[in-house]
Order: structure tokens, then C-alpha cells, then sequence
């Protein structure tokens, strides 16, 4: 169970980072640089389900994750952190001069994503 909760950990990062009002012309690179990150983690976590191998060093074993279910969790977050990158390059390309709540829609992408990427790994 601990590896599913240090895997969760930086898209909810991510998520409360959307909540933080001064940080929303920044987050899109902030974002892209902890999806990035996720796929490495990912994979660590998932190595010995991934492999076949009987040693859970990494843990997977620990939450019953089998190959099927690992194949999964790496095929999210891999598709994720490209949303999340493509996204970046997207909001870097609006309008700065955002105001009133269209201010605030980069942030809620964010913490809409975060939250959608621990669910799926909940499931």
C-alpha cells in the first residue's frame, strides 16, 4: 500500500499546486516537469510486476499488482504526463491578460488532472 501512495504523490502535488493562485502562470512548466517525473517512478514501482520477476524490491507485489494491472498503470501515466505536457505547451501559448475566473482555468486543469491520474491509479 505504500508504493500506491508514493506513486499518487506527485500528481497530488500537482493538484494542490492548481489550488495556488500565484502559481498559475507558472504550473504548466511545473506540471510537465512532476509528469515527467511520474513515468520514471512509475515504472520503478511497477518493475518487478512488470517483469515477472518474484522479488517485490520496488513493492508492487505489496498492493497485488499483476501484469495486466501494472501494463495499465504505465500506459496511464505515460498518457497523462503527454497530456499534461501538451497542455503546458497549449496555456504558454494563450493570451496572458486573462482575468476573472478564465484566470483561474489552467489551475483547474491541474487539479482536475491530478485528481483523474490518483483515481485511475485507485482503480
Amino acid at each position: 500500500m505504500t508504493e500506491l501512495l508514493l506513486l499518487a504523490l506527485l500528481p497530488l502535488l500537482m493538484a494542490l499546486l492548481g489550488l495556488v493562485r500565484p502559481l498559475v502562470r507558472r504550473l504548466p512548466t511545473i506540471a510537465a516537469a512532476l509528469m515527467a517525473a511520474q513515468i520514471p517512478l512509475c515504472l520503478w514501482v511497477c518493475w518487478s510486476a512488470l517483469s515477472g520477476s518474484g522479488s517485490a524490491s520496488a513493492g508492487a507485489q505489496g498492493w497485488g499488482l499483476d501484469e495486466l494491472g501494472a501494463a495499465f498503470v504505465v500506459l496511464t501515466t505515460v498518457v497523462s504526463a503527454a497530456a499534461v505536457v501538451h497542455a503546458a505547451l497549449v496555456w504558454k501559448q494563450q493570451p496572458t491578460t486573462r482575468t476573472g475566473p478564465d484566470e483561474l482555468l489552467p489551475g483547474l486543469f491541474y487539479t482536475l488532472t491530478g485528481a483523474f491520474i490518483i483515481a485511475m491509479y485507485a482503480v
